[in-house]
């Protein structure tokens, strides 16, 4: 394995996504971590250094948000990682909601090839 690998954590609860995800970042040869709730990624965020946080908006247990909110309480060295929305709404409103709570970044969803490498080169810009 690649030990310069951009490591990715990636908070998603939809399987399709996680699969779409696993096989875009396998490409680019990343280190992907998932996780399917806000405190599962914050739990992960907390006891890994990852170079890319990717986030979905709508989790089952808080939104986004909330855990990136959460999280960057907690853990100030995230605040010059990017942290990326991807989410289902496409609304200048939510975006601006995303942004203010700390999110780098504003996707709508799916993931793809071209969004994946957007990202990426992101996180290589704040290394």
């Amino acid at each position: 394995m690649n030990t310069h690998a951009t490591q990715v954590l990636m908070i998603e609860d939809c399987q399709i996504a996680q699969k779409v995800a696993r096989f875009l970042f396998g490409k680019f040869e990343c280190k992907l971590d998932l996780a399917t709730s806000g405190n599962a990624g914050i739990a992960l965020a907390r006891t890994n250094h990852y170079h890319l946080l990717i986030v979905d908006v709508g989790l089952p247990d808080m939104s986004g948000i909330e855990a990136i909110e959460h999280l960057l309480a907690i853990q100030s060295d995230y605040r010059d990682t990017p942290i990326i929305a991807l989410t289902a709404h496409d609304d200048d409103g939510y975006k601006e909601s995303c942004l203010s709570a700390g999110f780098t970044s504003y996707y709508c969803k799916p993931l793809t090839h071209d969004s994946a490498c957007e990202m990426l080169e992101l996180s290589r810009r704040n290394r």
